[in-house]
């Protein structure tokens, strides 16, 4: 079972921190619960998680709850679709989530997104 650890900075001292556990199961059923949300809005997987990312740069977070608890899952949707940028391990993270401890932080601007990203067989930044 592979972990995420996940940070999210949003600016102005706006954090939010969590874990994430899962196999090749529990990372499909994310996939399939963004997916079946996206599809049900009528946008794209992506433009449903970075409509997150925009909401919480925008100076939201949500309180506990079942808002919250999606935006959660939209973030670890979000760090499970990144490429790992590794050619002898192609593909993005969630092929390689469930058998690896991963971190990954997130730096939310107004303008876009950073991200550094740390795990067993790759490490990267995105600006």
């Amino acid at each position: 079972m592979g972990k995420l650890h996940i940070t999210v900075d949003a600016g102005n001292q706006r954090t939010l921190k969590f874990e994430w556990s899962g196999d090749d199961h529990d990372i499909a059923g994310i996939v399939r619960r963004i997916e079946d949300i996206a599809e049900r809005e009528g946008v794209t997987p992506n433009q449903l998680t970075h409509s997150f990312m925009r909401f919480m740069a925008g100076g939201k977070m949500l309180e506990e709850g079942a808002r919250r608890e999606l935006l959660l899952v939209a973030i670890t949707y979000f760090v499970l679709a990144l490429p790992t940028n590794n050619p002898e391990m192609p593909g993005t993270i969630s092929n390689y989530a469930a058998g690896d401890n991963i971190r990954a932080v997130l730096h939310l601007r107004d303008n876009g997104l950073d991200a550094e990203i740390e795990a067993g067989g790759f490490s990267y930044a995105i600006h």
